[in-house]
């Protein structure tokens, strides 16, 4: 039976010491998906706060992968900025990032130029031996300029064997987005109809939608997915609209009919993001 677990009250040892038991009486995949951004393209100490906690968690939970959202890179001397190499430093791991905009970005303010780029990254332990990236919107708008939003589909050479892991960010929920997410989300669908989903495939990310929404109604067709509850949800929106303040948008999950199943999942500490890390587990299936 798998076991869903969110933020108890026993120590954080103790939950080391579980995910360590659990890997050890049957051979597991762990990994982990999570929006990271917490204003840190304009805080020096944003990049190396945030890697240290990715570092961190890789030695915590044994991590196989870790797939981000919102993560970036400065394209400037100033390495201390780029979050994705500080990561693959940190770790030793290597990536596969997808730029969702570029531009100048300095005090808060974006500007035309191409210091600085945003967008998802999957880090593994394992050789990626291949990825495919789909794009989800190609068209223009002024949050991801001409590249679009992207699905990213990397298949990792494990000792359990292949599995594809995907990492996906969709435009967030606006009013003046409704036309272009919903392009976006149409493309997502119809892409996931079409995969083999008895094939080893885990998914996650920010869908930036809530569960009530049609869209996820439609997915869950297909896909068993998991988020938080509403005493600790994968969104802590700090801005200025407090109606938005609470939420789940961030899932993982796999096919209903796949090759593999998640075992355990857990929501860890939000600092330093206003999301929350989604820790899984998935064992592979016998033939």
């Amino acid at each position: 039976m798998a076991l869903w677990r969110f933020k108890s009250s026993h120590a954080h040892q103790d939950r080391i010491i579980h995910w360590e038991i659990m890997n050890q009486k049957t051979k597991q995949l762990t990994g982990v998906w999570w929006n990271v951004l917490y204003e840190a393209r304009d805080r020096g100490e944003g990049a190396e706060e945030i890697s240290d906690k990715i570092a961190k968690l890789v030695n915590e939970y044994h991590l196989d992968w870790v797939c981000l959202q919102e993560v970036f890179r400065y394209h400037i001397d100033d390495d201390k900025r780029d979050l994705v190499g500080l990561i693959e430093h940190k770790t030793g791991w290597k990536s596969i990032f997808i730029p969702g905009a570029q531009y100048h970005y300095e005090n808060g303010v974006r500007k035309h130029g191409d210091n600085y780029s945003d967008g998802i990254a999957t880090f593994s332990k394992w050789s990626i031996e291949q990825n495919r990236v789909k794009k989800l919107n190609p068209g223009r708008n002024r949050f991801y300029g001409d590249i679009g939003t992207h699905l990213l589909e990397v298949t990792l050479d494990t000792d359990q064997g292949p599995i594809v892991v995907a990492n996906t960010h969709l435009t967030w929920m606006s009013v003046k987005n409704f036309k272009h997410r919903s392009k976006e989300m149409k493309v997502f669908l119809e892409h996931v109809e079409h995969i083999k989903s008895d094939s080893p495939y885990v998914i996650g990310g920010d869908f930036n939608t809530i569960s009530a929404h049609p869209f996820m109604i439609s997915l869950r067709k297909y896909l068993d997915l998991h988020t938080s509850n509403s005493v600790d949800p994968t969104w802590r929106y700090r801005g200025k609209r407090k109606n938005l303040l609470r939420s789940n948008i961030d899932y993982v999950g796999t096919f209903i009919q796949s090759a593999v199943d998640m075992t355990d999942f857990e929501v860890l500490d939000s600092h330093p993001s206003d999301h929350s890390p989604l820790l899984c587990t998935f064992v592979m299936k016998k033939e």
